[in-house]
């Protein structure tokens, strides 16, 4: 029923309160915008046309019935050792945090936390391309997003950049992760994620 689909998603929303800030990079205007847009659509299921093969309110309702778990802090270097791909840029994010101390990047970049990035190239791009208004998970995102990388290349990188996202955690947490990357006019780069398996459970929405 949609009303109980609804009430599901009112339900969630306030226990993903009590765990997730509000993103403080994110315009005010565009997070109203995608918490309506989350109460009138409500989280996707079987019956959802682009979920019918992946039923986001079931996963929800069966293993987030609760968002109690914690961060783990890591040792940067150990993950550097762990995780590393010789000829590449080797980026390091931890629940989708940067760790910018052990993490490398092609001369004339910027890398940096997406909530330390200037405000005025959050303005210019940060929601063009992923209206709150298209995908309940990306409205998800842009409400609760607190996290993020920024990445933004002005010239021809020839070796690829790897990022490397690893969960550090236990119990049950869901991460909403905002990133950005901006690749001027005449600059190529390629980029490759590589994502890491967990054995906590953890629900990782990530938009780029």
């Amino acid at each position: 029923m949609v009303t109980d689909k609804l009430t599901f998603t009112h339900n969630f929303l306030e226990e993903l309160d009590k765990s997730s800030g509000k993103a403080n990079f994110m315009p005010a205007n565009e997070i109203g915008v995608a918490l309506q847009y989350l109460e009138e659509k409500g989280i996707p299921n079987a019956k959802h046309e682009d979920y019918k093969y992946c039923n986001i309110e079931g996963i929800l309702r069966k293993e987030f019935k609760t968002i109690s778990g914690k961060e783990i802090a890591v040792d940067g270097n150990e993950l550097k050792k762990k995780y590393f791909i010789k000829d590449a840029y080797n980026i390091y994010v931890v629940n989708g945090k940067l760790l910018s101390a052990v993490s490398e990047t092609p001369e004339k970049s910027n890398l940096s936390a997406i909530d330390k990035t200037p405000i005025q190239i959050l303005k210019q791009h940060l929601t063009k391309y992923a209206p709150s208004n298209i995908d309940v998970l990306v409205a998800l995102n842009t409400a609760y997003a607190d996290r993020g990388v920024f990445l933004h290349i002005t010239s021809v990188v020839e070796k690829p950049i790897i990022i490397h996202h690893i969960n550090s955690s236990e119990g049950n947490l869901l991460f909403n992760t905002r990133n950005l990357f901006v690749v001027e006019k005449n600059a190529q780069v390629k980029i490759v994620e590589l994502y890491y398996p967990t054995t906590n459970k953890s629900f990782s929405n990530n938009v780029t």
